[in-house]
């Protein structure tokens, strides 16, 4: 079985089918990490979904649009900070189709996890994290939200990072939109949010040999479509 980790896939279901295309990857044996963010931004998150939720090794992990997604889908809530960054397509995508709404709402977003670690103890999550001891000791909002773990990987803080990431081989992390459009590497962090969801490349890696594979570029997938996020 080969591991596979995705970026920040934001409704882009063309960049998607793409990168599985590219990278090979052999959905009834490969395990596909999502590093969150499937939710908002462009207009096909359903279909995302769906593609998703066909692969039998699955690990989604918690995004902060998927969390506003999921808290919509299961409380109503749509606050203006969710529809003005994304949601609002999210929300367009959906509304109507309730049989859809439920069977996303169960089958992908209620089972997303926090984090992941692997056995060969590579670490995932979306946004980042705050403790020495690792993951599984700080607020969940920081798994969603936190940055300070990627920026002070690229300032160089080495001692303060590795003493955050010595635990794992590698920490796969999105969340933290890269302008230049390819992953980046720092320390042992690796960033696969290459901007997909502001019309970038979408990012497929294999976690094992760090080979990745991108889709075009998403204003050419999308050309009639204006970012959801604002």
């Amino acid at each position: 079985m080969k591991r596979f980790a995705i970026g920040d896939i934001h409704g882009t279901h063309k960049a998607l089918l793409q990168c599985l295309e590219r990278s090979n990857f052999n959905k009834e044996e490969d395990q596909l990490i999502v590093l969150g963010d499937v939710a908002d931004g462009y207009p096909e998150v359903p279909e995302c979904i769906e593609e998703l939720i066909t692969i039998p090794n699955l690990i989604p992990i918690t995004g902060n649009h998927d969390i506003w997604t999921l808290n919509w889908l299961e409380y109503g809530d749509s606050p203006h900070t969710w529809l003005s960054q994304g949601g609002q397509v999210t929300f367009n995508a959906y509304i109507g189709n309730i049989n859809l709404m439920v069977k996303h709402r169960d089958e992908y977003f209620k089972k997303m996890v926090p984090y992941y670690i692997d056995d060969n103890l590579n670490a995932y999550v979306h946004g980042g994290y705050v403790s020495i001891n690792g993951l599984g000791n700080d607020l969940l909002e920081e798994y969603f939200w936190d940055r300070s773990l990627w920026y002070k990987a690229k300032s160089a803080e080495s001692v303060g990072i590795l003493n955050k990431t010595k635990m794992y081989k590698n920490v796969f992390i999105g969340h933290t939109g890269l302008i230049q459009g390819i992953p980046e590497k720092a320390v042992n962090v690796w960033n696969l949010d290459t901007n997909a969801g502001w019309g970038n490349k979408l990012t497929i890696m294999d976690v094992d040999t760090e080979e990745y594979w991108q889709s075009d570029l998403i204003t050419t997938l999308y050309p009639n479509f204006k970012n959801g996020r604002k």
